[in-house]
């Protein structure tokens, strides 16, 4: 017998079973999937239970958009290869209500529940370029390690074939280093030499620091355009040339609708992040 299987006797004749119940319970519940450091609980038992029940409940633990996009590709790849229901638990974290309408409303694989859900909130696995790949091959699933919408973007004709700016960016910029002291001034260059005529998008509804954006327009004083939803930030980069981002929620929209884009970075606090369609560039 090998130890580990010796132990899981071991704690079935000591664990009486109405606790063992209980404990099974908080699995399907989803209480018991990441352990207390928020890391992945290492064994099989939240995909047994996936298995069992035909479903899986999703609470996403961060509430910004590149945070609901790392789970966007489960749906449709557990109905289509696993035939398992995803369900998006209405507990999740999100920084605005348009998120979880724009991210998991429009999405045809997707259910909206109340109850508690399997949520990620660890470090990645550094096998994996980013989260999105690790998390479909923790459930046994073949994907491309991409966000996913179903939102069908539009052209906007004032920036077709423009480059265009996105400045803003969310509570992670401390970390990211968009505050340091001679951030400011290497981004400025940086655009000064790479994007030529640019149109910088402002956004009307936002909980974006905004200062960096305030610079820009500054120096450059360059064309806008103003967007208030995240359809229309999607439109954005869809009718672009090129558009230069931070590491933010826009760098994960654009992956999700498989815009080239280059994303400027100063180091990156969550490094799984990073998609294939983009280039980071560290200044």
């Amino acid at each position: 017998m090998s130890v580990g299987r010796a132990f899981i006797s071991l704690g079935k004749a000591i664990v009486p079973k109405r606790i063992r119940a209980a404990v099974r319970k908080g699995f399907e519940r989803g209480k018991f999937l990441y352990n207390a450091k928020g890391r992945f609980v290492r064994n099989r038992y939240n995909v047994y239970v996936m298995q069992r029940t035909g479903r899986l409940v999703l609470k996403v633990g961060y509430g910004g958009l590149g945070d609901h996009l790392i789970y966007s590709s489960l749906p449709r790849l557990l109905a289509q290869q696993r035939n398992i229901r995803a369900l998006v638990s209405t507990r999740s974290a999100r920084r605005s209500p348009e998120i979880m309408e724009f991210v998991w409303g429009r999405n045809p694989y997707v259910a909206f529940t109340s109850a508690r859900g399997y949520r990620y909130l660890g470090e990645g696995d550094r096998r994996c370029s980013n989260l999105n790949e690790m998390m479909e091959g923790y459930f046994g699933l073949q994907g491309e390690g991409l966000p996913e919408i179903y939102y069908a973007p539009k052209c906007i004709p004032e920036i077709e074939g423009r480059y265009i700016v996105d400045a803003t960016y969310g509570p992670s910029g401390f970390a990211n280093g968009y505050e340091d002291q001679d951030f400011e001034e290497s981004y400025i260059e940086f655009l000064r030499k790479e994007a030529k005529d640019f149109v910088l998008i402002k956004l009307g509804r936002t909980y974006a620091n905004l200062r960096l954006q305030e610079r820009v327009l500054q120096v450059f004083k360059p064309d806008t355009i103003t967007v208030n939803h995240l359809s229309e930030m999607a439109d954005a980069l869809y009718s672009c040339r090129m558009s230069f981002l931070l590491y933010t929620g826009s760098a994960s929209l654009a992956a999700a609708i498989r815009k080239p884009s280059k994303v400027i970075c100063r180091r990156r606090s969550n490094p799984y992040f990073v998609y294939a369609t983009n280039e980071y560039i560290d200044i």
